[in-house]
């Protein structure tokens, strides 16, 4: 149970902070919604299977899941799909991930 908490923990983090540097880097500010929505998707990016992973993977799956936010929500917005609080870009595109995540990554070295 242990590994599972640190690796949800881990991804969530790692996305968050993925975020807020490209925030930061494009914009030159850092915007807070994009920041816990970045956070939101490495938490479900990992939520696959966060006890077949290592303590190392979940930051990269929940980076890659904060950078999918960030290409995502405008992209929905530019196919003027309606998702006002990124709920597609949290959930479904990272969902995705997530899932094809555990194919590509886990092990059962972990456990």
């Amino acid at each position: 149970m242990a590994l599972t908490i640190l690796n949800t923990n881990t991804a969530g983090l790692s996305g968050a902070i993925v975020v807020g540097i490209m925030m930061y880097l494009k914009y030159k500010k850092l915007d807070i919604t994009m920041i816990l929505n970045g956070a939101l998707g490495g938490l479900v990016a990992i939520t696959a299977g966060p006890d077949l992973y290592n303590i190392y993977l979940p930051i990269l799956i929940g980076s890659i899941g904060g950078i999918l936010v960030v290409i995502f929500v405008p992209l929905f917005d530019k196919l003027k799909i309606d998702d006002p609080v990124g709920a597609l870009s949290v959930h479904l595109v990272n969902g995705i991930w997530g899932t094809l995540a555990v194919g590509i990554f886990a092990s059962n070295e972990a456990n």
